[in-house]
């Protein structure tokens, strides 16, 4: 004896919370292309932030910082990222340089002035453990206090991204 089945169409039960795990259940995106100067050794607000409401508790989010950065002066200097998780209001940082990153060349022979400027790509994968929404901030800060103000996210109107997508677990 055979069976035989016919559909139109098939089509997922979202609000049944079925998921495959290691799947991008949304992603989310956001740009700035308004400079910023960062003109502080502490870290700074670079407005470049992102919002994403997780589906899952056990849900994972990959973020992907990619901020135009542009620094200037007449030798050594670089620039430090920190990324913070704001929750009910609630911020705590999950991810800090530990060290500088060296943006700038320094020509000693000639003391000719050089400036840097590109786009930085900054990952992390977090685990945030909640369904409420979450907002993603990215800081930066300046290396040397006489270069603070040759630091800049975003400058020209150049566009940075961050975008950050949920991956089931």
């Amino acid at each position: 004896m055979s069976s035989t089945l016919f559909v139109d169409a098939i089509e997922p039960n979202l609000s049944s919370g079925v998921h495959i795990a290691g799947g991008t259940v949304q992603t989310v995106r956001n740009t700035l292309s308004t400079g910023t100067t960062i003109n502080s050794t502490s870290f700074m607000f670079t407005n470049l932030e992102v919002t994403i409401t997780p589906k899952f508790a056990t849900s994972k989010i990959l973020l992907m910082f990619t901020p135009q950065v542009f620094v200037g002066g007449n030798y050594d200097h670089g620039m430090g990222f920190r990324i913070d998780r704001v929750i009910s209001g609630s911020a705590a940082y999950i991810y800090q340089d530990t060290s500088p990153y060296d943006l700038y060349v320094y020509d000693g022979s000639s003391g000719t002035e050089h400036s840097w400027g590109g786009f930085r790509s900054l990952n992390y994968l977090d685990t945030p453990s909640t369904l409420l929404p979450i907002t993603y901030k990215l800081y930066a800060r300046s290396y040397r206090t006489d270069f603070a103000n040759n630091t800049a996210i975003s400058s020209n109107n150049a566009i940075s991204s961050v975008i950050a997508q949920e991956i089931a677990q």
